[in-house]
C-alpha cells in the first residue's frame, strides 16, 4: 500500500537497515577509490615507461684532442636492420682494441674517460652512439633488445681494422650497454674479454624495481608499455647470458651505493657467471660515477683487466 515500507523476509526494509546501507556505501566508495587510484598510478607508469623508449637526445660535442686521443676520428657503420651508427675510433698501438657501449639516455661522450685510459696504454677504442641516441639513426631505444645489433656492427667494424688483431678484441658495456654486451658475448666469441658496469639481472627486474614507486600496478603497467612499444622484454636477461661467456674472462664493475643496481642483483649476477671472473665494487660510488669517486682505482681495474686478458696473455 502507498506510504508503507516494503519489508524483506526478515522484516527489514529492502536494502537493509540504514546502518547496513551506510556500510555498503562506504565499502563501494573504498572499492571505487582504490580502482581509480590504481588506474591513475598505472597510467602514470605507462606514460613514464613509454617516454623512456624515446629519450631526449644528448648532443655530441667532440673533445679537445690531446695526448693519446690525437688520432681519434669520426666513423660510422650500418646495423643488420639498416641503421647508421656513428661514433669515434682511436687506432690501436698494441694490436688490441676495446668496444665501449653507453648507458641509456647518454651518448659516446659518456665513455671518454675509459677511452682515454685505454688509449694511454696503446689500446684502440671505439666509442659509439647507440640507436636513437646521440647522432645515430633510429627513433626507439629498446634497453638492450635491439641494441645488440648496434654492438655486433661495432665489433664487425673493429675486427675489420688493420691495426687490430681479431683475437684481441674486448668490450665494456655500461648499464643498458651491459645488457646488450652480455647477450652478444654469450654467442659471439670474437669478444675475448667482457667488462660490464652498473648492470642488473634482467630488463623485467629493472622495470619492476624502477616503477615500484607507482605501487603494485606500476611494474605491470610499465611492462605493458615496453611490450606495446616494441621491446622484447623477455629477451633481455643478462642473468641467463653471463654464464655462457666462459671461458672468456668477465669483470663486474659496480658502485656500492648504486640505487639502480642493488647489491642483491649484483650477487645474483656474480653467482651466475663462471670462471674466470673478477669484480671491483667502488666504495662510495653510485650509478656509473666511478671516475669521479676513484679515478685512479677505476683506471687500474679497467686497464689491468684488459691488459691481462688481451695483451699479456698473448705474448
Amino acid at each position: 500500500m502507498r506510504g508503507e515500507k516494503v519489508l524483506g523476509q526478515r522484516g527489514e526494509p529492502i536494502g537493509g537497515s540504514p546502518k547496513r546501507r551506510a556500510v555498503l556505501s562506504v565499502a563501494c566508495l573504498l572499492v571505487v577509490g582504490t580502482v581509480l587510484v590504481a588506474a591513475f598510478f598505472a597510467l602514470r607508469a605507462f606514460r613514464w615507461a613509454s617516454r623512456s623508449l624515446h629519450p631526449v637526445r644528448v648532443a655530441v660535442v667532440k673533445p679537445v684532442l690531446t695526448g693519446s686521443l690525437v688520432g681519434l676520428r669520426d666513423v660510422s657503420f650500418v646495423t643488420s636492420d639498416g641503421l647508421t651508427i656513428r661514433g669515434w675510433y682511436v687506432p690501436s698501438k698494441n694490436r688490441a682494441a676495446v668496444v665501449l657501449t653507453q648507458a641509456l639516455g647518454q651518448n659516446r661522450m659518456e665513455m671518454l674517460f675509459e677511452a682515454r685510459c685505454l688509449a694511454d696504454r696503446g689500446f684502440g677504442a671505439l666509442l659509439f652512439d647507440s640507436r636513437a641516441q646521440g647522432a645515430s639513426d633510429g627513433d626507439l631505444v629498446t634497453w638492450g633488445d635491439r641494441e645488440v645489433r648496434d654492438l655486433r656492427a661495432a665489433v664487425d667494424f673493429v675486427a675489420a681494422q688493420k691495426d687490430v688483431d681479431r683475437n684481441r678484441i674486448g668490450a665494456l658495456g655500461c648499464s643498458m650497454g651491459g645488457f646488450a654486451l652480455a647477450d652478444l658475448a654469450a654467442t659471439d666469441t670474437r669478444i675475448k674479454a667482457v667488462a660490464v658496469s652498473a648492470m642488473n639481472t634482467s630488463l623485467e627486474d629493472v622495470i619492476r624495481y624502477d616503477y615500484r614507486r607507482w605501487g603494485w600496478v606500476g611494474g605491470d603497467a610499465a611492462l605493458f608499455a615496453f611490450r606495446h612499444g616494441g621491446v622484447n622484454v623477455d629477451a633481455v636477461r643478462p642473468i641467463d647470458a653471463v654464464g655462457r661467456i666462459s671461458p672468456r674472462p668477465v669483470l663486474f664493475l659496480n658502485g656500492k651505493h648504486d640505487p639502480d643496481s642493488p647489491h642483491e642483483a649484483q650477487e645474483r649476477l656474480w653467482d651466475a657467471a663462471r670462471a674466470p671472473k673478477s669484480r671491483w665494487d667502488v666504495e662510495g660510488a653510485e650509478y656509473g660515477n666511478y671516475e669521479a669517486v676513484d679515478p685512479e682505482g677505476y683506471k687500474r681495474a679497467l686497464v689491468g683487466f684488459f691488459e691481462g686478458s688481451l695483451v699479456s696473455s698473448r705474448r
